[in-house]
């Protein structure tokens, strides 16, 4: 999702789960953050892991078209807990008075739902996301590592992060 987002190449779901295993970044438990950056890595993205005391951060970088992959719960329950599932927040807006997440699920009810009330999505939400934007070298454009640094850097002293 976040690699076509950026116009860059997707590899099958089969290569993307055996580079996973070959890296160390899937286990039986689930993905581990740093090891889907590192991943993202490899495919021309850079970024990282980390926790964040709250969502504003996301939300403005979702303004500025670089979504998050963030832990929520399955199906965002209304039950306290959170964690155990990763999607990728898209950005708020307002609906009928009312300020709804947009995100992208790959899992089969996130086929079926990709908004819901705001308040309902940070709920479930542990705090932890996963940032990345195109890297150096997928991006010709881009001002070159040293601003990647800074971006990085900037993300996660802005927003207080504990990575």
């Amino acid at each position: 999702m976040l690699l076509d987002h950026f116009a860059l190449a997707v590899p099958s779901q089969r290569h993307l789960l055996a580079q996973g295993l070959e890296l160390g970044a899937y286990t039986p438990k689930g993905w581990h953050h740093q090891g889907l950056v590192n991943l993202a890595d490899g495919l021309g993205l850079s970024g990282v892991a980390a926790h964040f005391d709250s969502p504003e951060p996301l939300q403005r970088l979702a303004q500025e078209g670089i979504p998050a992959i963030v832990s929520c719960t399955f199906t965002f329950p209304e039950d306290g807990r959170r964690g155990g599932h990763l999607v990728l927040f898209r950005g708020e807006r307002i609906q009928l008075g009312q300020r709804v997440a947009g995100f992208a699920d790959p899992s089969r009810w996130g086929a079926l739902h990709d908004e819901l009330p705001a308040e309902r999505f940070w709920a479930s939400w542990t705090g932890r996301a996963i940032i990345l934007r195109p890297s150096v070298q997928a991006s010709p454009g881009f001002g070159g590592t040293a601003d990647l640094s800074k971006w990085i850097d900037d993300i996660t002293t802005q927003a207080g992060v504990n990575r």
